[in-house]
C-alpha cells in the first residue's frame, strides 16, 4: 500500500481549520468559504454585542435602519425590499421587530390609506448613529490584519458574488428603473 503525498496548507473558516489538499472537491472548498464568511460576520456581531449590549439589531435589521438613515426616509416596505434585495416578507418581519423596539414608525398616506411609509423615530435615529459609530470602529479592528491590496481583492471577489453595485443611484432610483 503506497501512501499519497500532498501539500497541506491550512484554510481557515471561522475557528475551523481546513487544509488545502489537491483532491479536495470544489463543493468542499465552497462550503469552507461559506463557513468562513459566516464565521467572520458572526464574530463581528459578537463584538458588537459585547460593546453595546444585547439590543444590537440583526444584520438584516441594521440594513433597514441604515437605508432609512441614509436619506431614504419615508420608503414603502416594497421599496425597502428592492433596495435590500430581500423579499417583502423578510422586510415586514424586520419592520415588526424594529417597530416593537421603538426604532421605526409606519405612517399611512392621506391620499391612499393602503400605502405605508416607514420612518426612523428620533430615538431610532440616535441609536443607529451610535451603533454605526461603534460598528465602523469594529470594522477597522476586524480587517486590520489585511493589507489594502488584500482588502481590494476581497472586495472585488465579493462584488462578483453579490447583487449589482448601487453606488451611483439611490434605492428609489433603482426601484423606479426596475419597475418599468
Amino acid at each position: 500500500m503506497g501512501s499519497k503525498s500532498f501539500e497541506r496548507r491550512p484554510i481557515y473558516a471561522g475557528r475551523c481549520q481546513f487544509f488545502h489538499m489537491p483532491d479536495v472537491s470544489r463543493r468542499e472548498l465552497i462550503l469552507a468559504v461559506w463557513n468562513g464568511l459566516k464565521g467572520a460576520t458572526w464574530l463581528m456581531r459578537i463584538r458588537m454585542i459585547q460593546k453595546i449590549g444585547a439590543a444590537v439589531p440583526t444584520p438584516a435589521q441594521m440594513g433597514v435602519l441604515q437605508t432609512l438613515l441614509s436619506g431614504e426616509e419615508g420608503m414603502t416596505p416594497r421599496e425597502l425590499s428592492g433596495c435590500l434585495s430581500v423579499t417583502p416578507a423578510t422586510v415586514t418581519g424586520n419592520l415588526n421587530a424594529l417597530e416593537d423596539d421603538g426604532l421605526i414608525e409606519r405612517a399611512r398616506t392621506r391620499d391612499d390609506r393602503r400605502v405605508v411609509h416607514v420612518r426612523l423615530t428620533p430615538a431610532g435615529r440616535e441609536k443607529v448613529k451610535k451603533w454605526r459609530s461603534v460598528f465602523e470602529g469594529e470594522l477597522q479592528e476586524h480587517f486590520a490584519s489585511l493589507s489594502n491590496d488584500e482588502l481590494q481583492q476581497l472586495a472585488s471577489l465579493l462584488a462578483r458574488l453579490g447583487p449589482p453595485s448601487r453606488r451611483t443611484r439611490s434605492c428609489r432610483e433603482i426601484q423606479r428603473s426596475s419597475s418599468r
